[in-house]
């Protein structure tokens, strides 16, 4: 998951990286989308988490 921040002093919009740098995420009055993860979302970012559980690779 991607955390990012977008015109707030706070995050405030998350994403699902896909792989192939991809993401899905949902932007407010829209449809849900896939976007390249990269220039505008990455600069953007704050934090990438994921479950402790989950595979590395």
């Amino acid at each position: 998951m991607i955390l990012m921040q977008v015109r707030s002093p706070v995050p405030n919009h998350a994403g699902v990286y896909l792989g192939d740098d991809l993401m899905l995420h949902h932007l407010y009055g829209r449809l849900s989308e896939k976007a390249v993860y990269g220039g505008m979302w990455a600069e953007r970012t704050r934090y990438i988490v994921r479950h402790k559980e989950a595979r590395r690779g």
